[in-house]
């Protein structure tokens, strides 16, 4: 054995280890061109993100042009400005107030002349737009942005820094952020009568901005030409050029190479600066809505030409990229790896597991006819000619063969003569298409023993494929003893169901004693009342109170013994009932129920809740009984609560649905719940609750015959709640 094992553990390591290095170079070759592959698509994304960018202010900005161009040709400006009166010029006011209002995306409108004077102004204000009164317009000519228009020629467009509004010589709080669009407003020669000026809120750029870089895994810049943050900075970078202490604050000082890449490239270029990856894009507002006029400078003097949109993917982005790339492929040479080791280990044992799978064979074959000889049953296997090719001892016991003496003879020496001939047609039709018959199904067989006597047997059939031929195991047991048994219990069936009919008998006489008996007694009942009630009428004044007293416990107890005769009767008859299921509407029996009981005593006030829509499918009459004895106590032993509230509804416990009727009147102690059912037994004085006793253990009867269960739990002062299951039965419609 030790030998075997050194001899495939040498095969295994000639295997594996060539195996191993192979798959080490091919993987270490994939990740390289995956790592490759995944950063090229990494660099394409981020690059599209930056077009997307650009292309999205590039539409921007010329859809501005657009709109600046189509004012400049309105109809109204035709013969401006020989009449210059306000009311003249209201018409094209009120032109800019509507287009103002239409587009909802600038903070000013201005016809200025050439003098610098404000001619007509509309103003966004507070979500409106607003025509400015004339005497609040202003000289606007030493705005560098008017200068620079009036030096246009028709048809051209200057485009200020995109900054921050400043008003009366301060940044206006809160900040808007603005891009001031100007043309100039000439006549038939070409000779400038003056400038419309838009002003464009950038928001509605940097809101394009969020859009974008919120599906970016990096992050996403918007810089001036000198590197100033208009959008996406640390906190205090955007805007910074605008405030005395933030002049340097720019992309030059915080990554002076980066800056230096971006600021000498070309007009979309990518840089890595300590495994950062930078994508920039050059945008030339002027340029892209189709202005020649030269770069102006802003209120710094700085030239303001163009603008960056920078992406940069922090290098830590990237590392976990190829983090998970690297861990993906070292799973996978694991897999490999695991893989060729059982591969290899496989290939080494080929020789050792085919012989002791031989071994396995011949030990699964002696365990096999182990099997079949403990077997409890008769085992006889048969080929597909019919003959017998293995019997256990138990066979050969069963049908007294001695030992092979079965084999090789046809399965019919063991069926009865008279049938011997139709089972070979039998059992040709059975092989033609075998199944398996479960044992004990249904058929009343015999089996031949050697002498010919027979004997009852029940029998399974079980097909085993064994290459292109089958093989019929078959287990047969014996049923003598079992088919004396079920004589027997035949016998006590039969016996049972006479002793059935005489019970039925003794019951409706006793059904008839009960009567008779309940009769009998209401008749000396009723004569003691009445004659006791006579007595109280007629010697009324004579009889002393000790007397009256006398006949008054005379009448309540025959009446309570009537009240009792009653009960009894009625506790008798549920017994005997028989049940008529149908759909039953609880929450409308239980109204009803209810509305009966409160009938009987208007003075009383009691809030009543049921729960909708209960139905069930049981029998109305009993559950009528049932609901008028749970809703009766609860009514009585609520009576001396200051706010008697009664329930009635469903809950799930355990998966299983319970009806409940609930109160919050007296309640009782559950050390005593086991006498609740009981007839006669009663948890509180019949002076404070008046009754018999009898109604729990009616409904307890109820709820047993129609295949529920009920109990109660309560407190003594705090009320107490009768659950209760119903078996739900199938009700034909």
């Amino acid at each position: 054995m030790r030998r075997e094992y050194r001899t495939r553990w040498f095969y295994f390591w000639v295997a594996w280890t060539p195996l191993l290095l192979l798959a080490a170079a091919i993987t270490w070759l994939l990740f390289q061109a995956q790592d490759s592959a995944s950063r090229s698509v990494l660099l394409s994304e981020q690059r599209k993100a930056v077009q997307l960018v650009s292309t999205s202010l590039s539409s921007t900005l010329a859809s501005v042009r657009s709109d600046l161009l189509f004012l400049a040709a309105q109809a109204e400006l035709q013969g401006w400005p020989e009449n210059e009166k306000p009311s003249s010029q209201q018409p094209l006011a009120n032109t800019f107030l509507a287009f103002v209002k239409n587009k909802q995306r600038y903070d000013q409108l201005r016809l200025i002349g050439v003098d610098g004077q404000e001619k007509i102004r509309v103003n966004w204000d507070q979500g409106h737009p607003v025509i400015v009164d004339h005497a609040h317009l202003q000289n606007k000519l030493s705005r560098y942005y008017v200068k620079n228009g009036l030096a246009l020629s028709r048809g051209q467009v200057y485009v200020s820094p995109f900054d921050l509004n400043i008003e009366h010589g301060k940044i206006e709080q809160p900040i808007k952020p603005m891009i001031r669009f100007v043309t100039p407003v000439t006549d038939d020669n070409g000779q400038v009568k003056g400038v419309i000026v838009l002003n464009f809120m950038g928001k509605e750029i940097l809101q394009n901005l969020d859009r974008i870089s919120v599906n970016e895994p990096g992050k996403v810049w918007l810089l001036n030409a000198n590197g100033y943050w208009l959008y996406g900075g640390a906190p205090g970078d955007d805007w910074a050029f605008m405030y005395d202490n933030g002049q340097s604050r720019t992309l030059a000082a915080r990554f002076p190479e980066v800056w230096r890449e971006i600021a000498n490239g070309p007009g979309i270029g990518q840089y890595v600066d300590h495994r950062n990856i930078y994508t920039a894009s050059k945008i030339f507002p002027i340029n892209h809505i189709g202005n020649d006029v030269p770069a102006s400078t802003n209120t710094q003097g700085k030239r303001l030409a163009h603008w960056y949109v920078v992406s940069m993917l922090p290098s830590t982005y990237v590392a976990v990229g190829e983090h998970r790339l690297r861990h993906k492929f070292l799973v996978s040479f694991s897999g490999m790896a695991l893989v060729l080791g059982i591969a290899a280990a496989m290939f080494s044992r080929a020789v050792v597991r085919r012989h002791l799978a031989e071994e396995k064979l011949r030990a699964s074959e002696s365990t096999f006819r182990s099997l079949l000889e403990a077997a409890p049953d008769a085992i006889v296997i048969i080929d597909k000619s019919g003959h017998i090719v293995l019997a256990n001892a138990r066979a050969q016991q069963a049908f007294g063969y001695d030992k092979d003496e079965l084999l090789g003879k046809p399965i019919e020496v063991l069926v009865p003569k008279e049938i011997a001939s139709q089972h070979v047609s039998h059992r040709s039709e059975y092989l033609s298409m075998p199944r398996t018959r479960p044992m004990g199904a249904g058929l009343d067989l015999h089996a031949r023993r050697k002498d010919g006597s027979l004997f009852p047997v029940e029998i399974s059939l079980s097909p085993v494929p064994m290459g292109e031929d089958v093989l019929v195991f078959s287990a047969i047991r014996d049923v003598t003893e079992q088919r004396l048994i079920d004589r027997q219990i035949k016998h006590l069936n039969e016996s049972l169901a006479l002793q059935n009919g005489e019970l039925m008998v003794v019951n409706r006489e006793l059904e008839a004693f009960s009567y008779s008996v309940s009769h009998d007694l209401r008749t000396p009942l009723r004569a003691i009342d009445g004659f006791s009630n006579i007595l109280v009428s007629e010697l009324g004044d004579s009889l002393s109170p000790q007397h009256k007293d006398y006949l008054d416990r005379v009448r309540r107890g025959a009446q309570r013994m009537g009240e009792l005769i009653d009960d009894l009767l009625n506790l008798s008859r549920i017994t005997r009932a028989e049940i008529h299921n149908e759909n039953v509407d609880l929450t409308a029996l239980a109204g009803s129920v209810f509305a009966g009981i409160a009938e009987q005593y208007p003075e009383r006030a009691v809030t009543f809740k049921v729960e909708p829509e209960m139905r069930v499918n049981s029998d109305g009459r009993l559950l009528r009984v049932a609901l008028e004895n749970l809703l009766g106590n609860a009514f009585k032993f609520s009576s001396k609560t200051d706010e008697p509230i009664v329930s009635v509804g469903t809950e799930i416990k355990d998966g299983e649905r319970v009806y409940f009727v609930k109160d919050n009147g007296a309640g009782f102690d559950m050390t005593y719940a086991d006498k609740l059912f009981g007839a006669f037994q009663r948890l509180h004085s019949s002076s404070d609750f008046p009754g018999t006793g009898i109604g729990l253990a009616t409904v307890q009867r109820i709820i047993h015959k129609l295949g529920g269960r009920i109990w109660a739990v309560a407190a003594i002062g705090q009320g107490a709640t009768f659950y209760f299951t119903l078996r739900e039965a199938e009700v034909n419609s």
